[in-house]
C-alpha cells in the first residue's frame, strides 16, 4: 500500500514540474487585442471599399459645387465643299470660345449641393458603422480563442490526470490491490479526455482562421493571443436602461446614416421642384469666321437665356410625390430600426446579467468540485475511495471549469455587443 502512494505522489509532482518547465519554455509570438483591431482597421477589404466609397461621395460634393461655377468651352473646325471646283470660295473655318453662367434656377444647384453633403455624411456614417462591426467581429473571435484557450488549459491538465489515474491503477493491479476494470476505466476516461482535448485544439485554430481573415494578419500555428478573458466589466449593468437607450439613439452609425439620408432625401425633394421652375442664365463668347460671305472675320456676342419647360405631361408632379413617399419611408426604416435597437440593448443586457450570474454561480460551484477532487484524491490513495468515484470527481471539476470560461467568454461578448449597439464600441 506505501509503494502505491510513494508511486501515486511521485507521478504527481512529476506532472507538476512539467507542467511549470513547459510554461516556462513557451516562447511563441503573442499578439495583443489592439494589434488585431488596428491591422483590421487598416487591411479588412471591407473597410478598404468603404473608404473608396467615402473618397468617391466626397469629390461627388466638389463636383456638384461645380455647378455654380460658369461652363467655359472652346472650338475650331474648318469645312471644305466640292462648290470650289465650279469656282465658288466656299472653304470655311471658325473658332471661338464661349463661356455659360446659370444666374438663377430657384435653389436648384444649391439643394443638389446640400444633397451631395448629406449624402456623404451618410456615407462617413455607414463607414463608421462598418468599422464598428469589423471590430465586434473582432472582438468577438478574440473572446472564442480566449475561451478555447483557457478550456484547452484545462482540458490539458484534464488529459494529464487521466494519464496519471491509468499509471496509478496499473501500478495497484501490478501490487494486487488493484481491478482491472479500474485500468479499463481509466482508458476509457483517457480516451474522451483526449477526444476533448483534440477539439479544443481545432476550435483554437479555426479562431485563428477568422482572425486572419478580418485582420489580414499571418497568425501562425504558434502564435498566441495575450489578454485576460477574466476580466469584469460590470460598470455596463449599472447604466440607467433609459439612459442606455439615449446614448444609442446618439451614437448608433446606423441612426446617424439615416438620418442625413432624410435631411438628404430633403434636398433633392427640393432640386425636383425648382425644376418645374424657370432657369437664367448669361452667355458671352468671342469667335472667328473664314467666309466669303461675312465682311468681318470675328464678333463677340454676349446675352441671357431663359429655359422653362412649361408642359411635361405632369412628370415632375409625380416624382415629387414618388421622392416624398421616399422621404416617409425613410421615416418607417428609422421608427423600426429604433424598435430593434431597443430590442437588441434589452436581449444583450439580459444576456450579460445572466453570464454574471452564471460567473458567480459557477464560481461557487467549482470551489465545491475542487475540494470533493481533492478529498477523493486522498481517500484513494487511502484506499478507501474506488477509481470510477475517482474519476466522477474529476469530471464534475472539469466540467465546473468549462462552465466558468464559458460564462466569462458569454460575459465578455455580450459586453462588446452592448458597446456596438451603444456606438461607443472601442479598442481595450
Amino acid at each position: 500500500m506505501k509503494i502505491v502512494i510513494i508511486t501515486y505522489t511521485t507521478l504527481f509532482f512529476m506532472f507538476a514540474f512539467l507542467t511549470d518547465v513547459k510554461a516556462q519554455n513557451d516562447t511563441s509570438l503573442e499578439i495583443t487585442l489592439d494589434s488585431l483591431i488596428n491591422s483590421a482597421l487598416h487591411n479588412n477589404p471591407e473597410l478598404k471599399t468603404g473608404q473608396i466609397q467615402s473618397e468617391i461621395n466626397n469629390i461627388t460634393v466638389s463636383k456638384t459645387k461645380s455647378l455654380l461655377l460658369p461652363n467655359v468651352s472652346a472650338g475650331a473646325s474648318y469645312e471644305v465643299t466640292d462648290q470650289n471646283k465650279s469656282g465658288n470660295d466656299f472653304n470655311t473655318a471658325n473658332g471661338g470660345i464661349n463661356a455659360i453662367q446659370e444666374i438663377y434656377s430657384f435653389g436648384k444647384n444649391k439643394a443638389m449641393i446640400e444633397q451631395s453633403k448629406f449624402l456623404y455624411q451618410a456615407q462617413l456614417s455607414n463607414y463608421n458603422s462598418q468599422q464598428q462591426d469589423i471590430i465586434l467581429q473582432v472582438k468577438q473571435q478574440y473572446f472564442i480563442y480566449l475561451k478555447f484557450y483557457n478550456l484547452l488549459e484545462v482540458a490539458k491538465s484534464n488529459c494529464e490526470q487521466a494519464e496519471l489515474f491509468l499509471v496509478v491503477s496499473k501500478e495497484k493491479k501490478l501490487q494486487g490491490i488493484g481491478k482491472q476494470s479500474d485500468i479499463l476505466k481509466s482508458e476509457s476516461d483517457l480516451a474522451d479526455a483526449r477526444f476533448i482535448l483534440n477539439v479544443y485544439e481545432n476550435s483554437i485554430e479555426k479562431a485563428k482562421n477568422e482572425l486572419t481573415r478580418l485582420t489580414g494578419l499571418n497568425i501562425a500555428e504558434t502564435s498566441i493571443l495575450s489578454g485576460d478573458l477574466f476580466v469584469n466589466n460590470s460598470s455596463i449593468l449599472k447604466i440607467n436602461p433609459d439612459s442606455m437607450l439615449l446614448i444609442a439613439k446618439q451614437n448608433y452609425p446606423e441612426i446617424k446614416a439615416l438620418d442625413n439620408l432624410i435631411v438628404s432625401q430633403e434636398w433633392y425633394i427640393k432640386s425636383v421642384k425648382a425644376e418645374r421652375l424657370p432657369e437664367i442664365s448669361s452667355k458671352a463668347g468671342y469667335n472667328l469666321y473664314y467666309n466669303p460671305v461675312l465682311k468681318d472675320a470675328g464678333y463677340w456676342n454676349v446675352g441671357l437665356t431663359m429655359r422653362w419647360n412649361i408642359f411635361d405631361s405632369n412628370q415632375k408632379n409625380k416624382e415629387v410625390k414618388i421622392e416624398e413617399l421616399q422621404k416617409k419611408s425613410m421615416y418607417s426604416q428609422k421608427d423600426d430600426l429604433l424598435l430593434n435597437l431597443k430590442k437588441e440593448l434589452d436581449n444583450q443586457v439580459l444576456a450579460l446579467k445572466e453570464s454574471y450570474n452564471q460567473i458567480k454561480i459557477s464560481e461557487t460551484l467549482l470551489t465545491s468540485t475542487s475540494e470533493n477532487l481533492r478529498l477523493v484524491e486522498e481517500e484513494y490513495r487511502n484506499g478507501v475511495s474506488s477509481m470510477l468515484e475517482l474519476t466522477l470527481a474529476r469530471t464534475s471539476d472539469f466540467n465546473a471549469k468549462e462552465k466558468e470560461i464559458n460564462a466569462w467568454a458569454t460575459y465578455q461578448i455580450s459586453s462588446a455587443q452592448i458597446e456596438r449597439i451603444l456606438g461607443i464600441i472601442s479598442i481595450k
